[in-house]
């Protein structure tokens, strides 16, 4: 049997399928949930509604031309927990009037700002007053989402052009970066497969690496030139409409930026099993320069996540909207991943790109989203997460029972979004990341994993050696300890490797370091398996605190500020 797992390619054999019985099952209890199909020629269509003026606002979303008898009053009352809904009378915003007599128009309340919280995210509330007693929804902050904590040193460890050393290639601990203008700011990194992306303060995006057909669209760099040093990406007037960017994500050879108003833009490469994908004409503009990918005219999306060659966005709205390669069922919207119609694939409107999750007839709203790897989670407003993609592994924790992919069952894909019943709902999870496994961190800062465990990556230290049948992978989730008294702040995870940091901005490592991605330092003649978490020292850190890291197959991106 092969697990050996540093092959960047998937592992979608008959490996995975065969020694399923070899994982740690899980009794489960099944869930039904309804997602709307993708239509198919002569199919039905999803239908999803769209932005309307406040005061007009109604959710005209329909599945299978609403053939399921969704009541129309049924679908706008948006499902609120209850320690944010706010009831309304029956007879809110009515008027009486005489027969015959036309009523008075009455004028519909403003946005108003709550201090209201939804999984610990700030939200805004929209009321109307001839709501007719419908339950009033909530819509999301881009502010509760996007990064807002300042650091002033970016540090980089691994191997290429992508580490942003001029003329350094290698460095396995965490050095600083000295290229950026004096007195820089920054609040995010994305480490992509051949590439890396900053968000500074003011919204500027830097960049380095390999432009594999614009993958890193810098003034000066021709396609499939590579560059060592941080350089700004001049977006050009279009881009500048949509507002300052204030979130960044990468994958293998793409990425994607937020603005301020709302707007998704991207660039770069995306690619599937049979090599980059411009079936729809956004996927093949993307390779040239930034893009527009979805408007803020259109859908307002607050939150972003990458995964290898997709992209899953939150509406402000409580919707999942996906984009890119659903080869692996990672876009969530159909059961024949094989054969994905361009307009699912990319959609400016994003009335084609949006991921309907039904529920006793009623629709579910999104709070939150992650992605990596050939996978997307949601996180619902109950705390519950529903994943898709692929999950040869057992890591997207769904029951092995649920429906698969129905033209390619041996590949272990879930291509519609299923109820993710390993990961407790009561936990709040705010990471979640990685590919063949799967790490994350709750609320209380634990981690926890699942999935493939060769190399240790799980870092519960197991495994021994591609012998044992015991060890090398977990369907249920794994806690992962970190030295006494220390509480995690975040995590993030790639290819068998992973890195977390704490609340207090020190740095531990586990997994495997092919070439000094972890930041330990180890050289060429040196174990290269890390099983548990081991501390990350570097003289670069010394009197800061990593406040963000993003990691990839060949190299980790670190944020850090100084100690207070």
């Amino acid at each position: 049997m092969d697990i050996d797992q540093h092959n960047p390619t998937v592992d979608n054999g008959a490996d995975a399928v065969s020694s399923e019985e070899q994982c740690d099952s899980l009794p489960i209890e099944s869930m039904e949930i309804a997602t709307a199909p993708e239509k198919e020629e002569g199919g039905p269509s999803i239908e999803s509604k769209q932005d309307t003026p406040l005061a007009e606002h109604k959710d005209d979303t329909a599945v299978n031309g609403n053939k399921n008898g969704i009541d129309a009053e049924e679908k706008a009352e948006f499902v609120t927990p209850a320690s944010i809904q706010k009831k309304v009378a029956p007879n809110e915003g009515k008027t009486s009037s005489p027969r015959g007599r036309k009523p008075k128009k009455r004028k519909a309340s403003s946005m108003i700002s709550t201090n209201d919280t939804l999984n610990g995210s700030s939200v805004l509330e929209t009321s109307k007053a001839s709501t007719g007693g419908r339950k009033r929804f909530l819509k999301y902050e881009i502010s509760a989402y996007a990064p807002n904590t300042p650091g002033v040193r970016i540090l980089s460890c691994g191997e290429g052009e992508q580490i942003g050393h001029p003329g350094r290639t290698v460095t396995r601990k965490p050095r600083a970066v000295d290229t950026f203008p004096e007195g820089t700011t920054f609040v995010q990194v994305a480490a992509g497969g051949v590439h890396s992306v900053v968000l500074t303060s003011d919204g500027k995006v830097y960049s380095c690496g390999v432009n594999e057909k614009g993958t890193v669209p810098v003034i000066g760099l021709e396609l499939e030139e590579t560059t060592d040093n941080f350089t700004e990406i001049a977006f050009g007037p279009k881009i500048a409409k949509e507002g300052k960017v204030v979130q960044i994500t990468a994958g293998a050879s793409f990425s994607a930026a937020l603005t301020q108003k709302g707007s998704v833009i991207a660039w770069g490469n995306l690619r599937d099993q049979s090599g980059e994908v411009t079936a729809h004409k956004t996927l093949a503009d993307i390779q040239k320069e930034p893009v527009v990918v979805i408007t803020h005219k259109s859908k307002v999306i607050v939150k972003i996540a990458a995964g290898e060659n997709h992209l899953a966005m939150l509406s402000n709205e409580g919707e999942l909207l996906t984009f890119g390669d659903g080869s692996m069922g990672q876009l969530g919207r159909s059961m024949r991943t094989e054969h994905i119609r361009a307009t699912y694939m990319a959609d400016s409107s994003g009335k084609h790109l949006t991921v309907i999750l039904l529920e006793g007839g009623r629709k579910l709203r999104v709070t939150d989203v992650f992605a990596g790897g050939y996978w997307t989670m949601a996180k619902l407003e109950d705390g519950r997460l529903f994943a898709c993609g692929l999950d040869n592994f057992g890591q997207l924790g769904t029951n092995p029972t649920v429906e698969k992919d129905t033209e390619n069952e041996e590949i272990n894909r879930v291509p519609k979004l299923t109820h993710a019943t390993a990961f407790p709902s009561d936990k709040n999870w705010t990471h979640i990341a990685g590919i063949q496994h799967i790490v994350c961190r709750d609320q209380d800062g634990e981690i926890y994993a699942i999935g493939k465990n060769t190399d240790n990556a799980l870092g519960i230290g197991t495994w021994v050696d591609n012998n044992d049948l015991d060890h090398w992978c977990y369907r249920t989730l794994q806690h992962v300890s970190l030295p006494e008294g220390m509480r995690a702040a975040g995590v993030t995870a790639s290819l068998g490797s992973n890195i977390v940091w704490t609340d207090e901005g020190k740095v531990f490592a586990f997994g495997y370091d092919s070439v000094g991605q972890l930041g330990l330092g180890l050289k060429d003649d040196d174990e290269k398996i890390v099983p548990t978490p081991q501390e990350v020292r570097s003289l670069h850190l010394d009197d800061y605190r990593v406040i963000d890291a993003s990691i990839s197959a060949n190299h980790t991106l670190f944020l850090a500020d100084q100690k207070k």
